[in-house]
């Protein structure tokens, strides 16, 4: 996996992208595991998530390949420093009634072999968010034949019918659910909806109604079959 975290992520920034799929991953877990849970989440970042599934009750353990990130996430929860490729050397199978891929899948070399750690890691519940590649942003950059750089470290990437299919054949889990976080509307439009208060209400909670098969990340709740 390779170095991919901004540890200086902007208020506004996180607020319209990051905090509506933590929240969502967060809420998913609430509905399908008791307090007191043990949840792994591979590859912690700048420990948002599990600074969260804490404070609901949950028992942590974050996992990152960057020292800085393992660190930080160190005040929540405890932690390793190893990628998820590596982690069955730490850890044994079975070890977490739920492991977390929060927007991670995309930075490995070899998602498959990284979901298959993260299921067999899990009793059974297994939640991936991934960058959408059928998203709003997506969309609207093709129809203006924009192409722009998203994020350098990227390395894979899929629609919700390849992710799907690369969870179902790459291991013994099944999709569940799949849950939008946030639609996000693009160029000057959704950037007044920000300045005017009226983002979340549009783009997290109507749009994601409407249209939830443009949100921002695909979320996906997983069992083992």
């Amino acid at each position: 996996m390779n170095r991919h975290i901004n540890f200086e992520l902007s208020g506004a920034e996180y607020d319209r992208f990051n905090r509506a799929w933590t929240e969502t991953i967060v809420s998913a877990l609430l509905r399908s595991l008791p307090q007191g849970s043990r949840v792994l989440d591979a590859g912690c970042g700048r420990g948002e998530l599990v600074q969260l599934l804490t404070s609901e009750g949950f028992a942590c353990t974050a996992i990152d390949q960057d020292e800085q990130a393992t660190q930080r996430a160190s005040q929540w929860c405890e932690t390793a420093t190893i990628s998820i490729e590596d982690a069955r050397q730490v850890f044994d199978d079975h070890s977490f009634d739920a492991v977390v891929l929060s927007h991670v899948l995309e930075h490995t070399n070899d998602p498959g072999a990284a979901l298959a750690n993260a299921a067999a890691l899990s009793r059974g519940l297994v939640i991936l968010a991934v960058p959408n590649l059928a998203g709003s942003q997506v969309i609207a950059d093709a129809v203006r034949n924009r192409v722009r750089t998203i994020n350098t470290g990227h390395r894979q990437g899929w629609d919700r019918s390849h992710l799907e299919t690369l969870i179902t054949t790459t291991t013994d889990l099944s999709v569940v659910e799949v849950i939008p976080d946030r639609v996000i509307v693009p160029s000057i439009v959704g950037l007044a909806f920000v300045r005017l208060g009226w983002a979340d209400a549009v783009e997290q909670r109507l749009l994601t109604r409407l249209l939830p098969g443009l949100a921002n990340s695909l979320i996906v709740v997983c069992e083992r079959r």
